[in-house]
């Protein structure tokens, strides 16, 4: 039984690992364990095919991690984006990285959790554009004011 948890566990961290190669993690991502799978699905060096491999797990957790990983590609992303499972749509609402025309359309998304869910990240989006437009003015301001004593120091 320790053999089995030790042999789990190195395999657990190999599908977690940014060491691990594009090999490794393609046979990991077909093992038996869910678990191992969504190591692989949440790593950032997984190649986009195996990403879409993984997108069609019968594990939502797996999926949700698919949908995630910034390599996924777009297309895949919206396709798990209208999963029958709610619970990769409200993880995909979630992430205020997803991009904004597929949050707008889980914001109408016939389960309630998942359109409110979207509609925050939306919100959310939206507040931290605006606050990076007013970091950019309010720096923008103060050169302008800086620029404005010193013309009024040399008159």
């Amino acid at each position: 039984m320790f053999a089995y948890a030790r042999d789990f566990f190195n395999l657990y961290v190999q599908a977690g690992s940014l060491d691990a190669s594009a090999d490794l993690l393609a046979e990991l991502s077909g093992h038996e364990n869910s678990r191992i799978r969504l190591r692989v699905a949440e790593n950032p060096k997984t190649q986009a095919e195996v990403l879409a491999q993984l997108s069609e797990d019968p594990n939502a957790d797996v999926r949700i991690a698919v949908a995630l990983n910034p390599r996924t590609p777009a297309a895949v992303l919206a396709r798990l984006s209208a999963d029958l499972d709610p619970t990769v749509r409200l993880g995909i609402a979630s992430e205020i990285d997803t991009a904004r025309e597929i949050l707008k359309a889980l914001s109408c998304d016939e389960n309630p959790y998942v359109a409110n869910e979207a509609l925050k990240s939306l919100l959310l989006l939206e507040r931290s554009q605006n606050v990076r437009h007013m970091d950019t003015f309010s720096r923008r301001s103060k050169r302008s004011s800086k620029r404005a004593q010193n013309q009024f120091k040399r008159a």
